[in-house]
């Protein structure tokens, strides 16, 4: 059997009966898998193929293009729609899509802020470096807090379009998954949820005074024997500040890029359900097996397993569950192996007789985070037992010859 090292073995325990009996256990013992179920192979890097080529530009000056293949009706499983989305991630984050919604944001982040500067000097009747307004500086506040709005309204519906276009075009990627991931980002975008969010806020705050006269820029007073009834005494005066706001909210979240992307993993849960890091997991833990023949380095080995380990973000975590959201006792598998992970993965996906020979060499070692040292320590252990394997293979084709004369 042939080896392929840019070839991903991601457990999956869904496989339909026709799927599970076109791997032979054979097959998966070749691999150094242990089990007839839960296995699926996934191109690493290299995307899935597809139906007919497509193409997809860069949206603001359409400047750049890529072409790809639609996800073909493959079965629903969520692996395919797992790596479809890395895919389409990857080319419009090359196509910059996620720049333009970065530079629309900031230009909205930008207008905000200084439409609520202007309405606080506009009620305070006052710049902010206490300069008054008069008739005329009010009128043109007025003017400014117009024209402002238009542009933070150019920048809203900017970020939009553009996500309404990223949306038709991951869609179109996403091949029979499309109507699906449609329908998901917009039922997200029309019904209200609790997010985080930031804005910018005008209050009414007391100000710092210096000699009975407001300091500027304005500095808000902060004393508990404050009178909330008293807007005007000698050490401060009740202002229009404006202040960045943290807060929790209940509201139909606004569509941008960022927001429809996340919607690649409400597609992965209503495919494949909560739990797929989960059993990831388990299954590099338990399952994985280096294969007997010596037929890879450790070296290979261990980037096969770093490669399994980075597509783990990209499944689901019973984390993701809003009933375990909150739960301590639950936690979140979908991030990477961290270094000691990774240690304890490659070390039990070994054969015994590695392990023994590393434990002879290494006999008070316990706990293991070197990853790269502990490779090559593997490595030099294999290498001496290929060496045996073969000096005793030599030896019984001599026997064997000499017992035929």
């Amino acid at each position: 059997m042939s080896y392929s090292l840019n070839s991903t073995y991601v457990a999956f325990d869904t496989l339909s009966e026709d799927e599970l009996r076109t791997v032979s256990k054979d097959s998966q013992l070749e691999r150094g898998f242990v089990q007839d179920r839960p296995l699926f192979s996934a191109r690493r890097i290299k995307p899935l193929k597809g139906g007919p080529s497509k193409s997809i530009d860069n949206g603001s000056t359409k400047s750049a293009v890529i072409k790809y293949q639609p996800l073909t009706a493959v079965g629903e499983h969520f692996v395919h729609i797992m790596c479809k989305g890395i895919e389409a991630g990857e080319i419009m984050q090359e196509l910059e899509w996620d720049a333009h919604h970065d530079a629309l944001a900031s230009d909205r982040d930008k207008h905000e802020q200084t439409l609520a500067v202007l309405k606080a000097e506009l009620a305070n009747e006052t710049t902010s470096n206490g300069v008054a307004l008069d008739k005329n500086g009010k009128e043109g506040h007025e003017r400014k807090i117009s024209s402002c709005s238009g542009r933070l309204a150019t920048a809203i519906k900017g970020i939009t379009e553009n996500a309404q276009v990223a949306s038709r075009h991951i869609a179109n990627m996403m091949g029979p998954y499309g109507t699906n991931f449609a329908s998901i980002v917009h039922k997200f975008h029309t019904e209200p949820t609790t997010f985080t969010k930031t804005e910018y806020e005008v209050k009414l705050l007391p100000c710092m005074k210096s000699s009975s006269a407001l300091m500027y820029p304005l500095e808000v007073y902060e004393d508990d024997s404050i009178d909330v009834m008293q807007l005007d005494t000698t050490d401060y005066k009740v202002q229009s500040v404006v202040q960045e706001v943290t807060h929790e909210v209940n509201e139909v979240p606004a569509k941008t890029y960022t927001s429809v992307v996340s919607c690649l993993n409400k597609l992965l849960i209503e495919k494949a359900g909560y739990g797929t890091a989960e059993k990831q997991r388990d299954y590099l833990m338990q399952n994985l097996k280096f294969p007997t023949s010596y037929v890879f380095t450790v070296r290979e080995w261990g980037d096969l397993i770093k490669s399994i380990s980075k597509h783990l973000p990209h499944m689901t975590s019973y984390k993701d569950d809003p009933e375990h959201v909150s739960d301590d006792e639950v936690v979140r598998a979908n991030t990477e192996l961290n270094s000691v992970e990774l240690c304890k993965v490659l070390l039990q996906s070994m054969p015994q007789k590695i392990r023994e020979r590393l434990k002879v060499h290494k006999p008070h070692l316990t706990l293991i985070k070197d990853f790269d040292g502990l490779i090559e320590q593997l490595d030099a252990i294999l290498v001496n037992l290929k060496s045996e394997r073969k000096s005793e293979s030599n030896n019984q084709k001599k026997t064997g010859a000499g017992g035929g004369k």
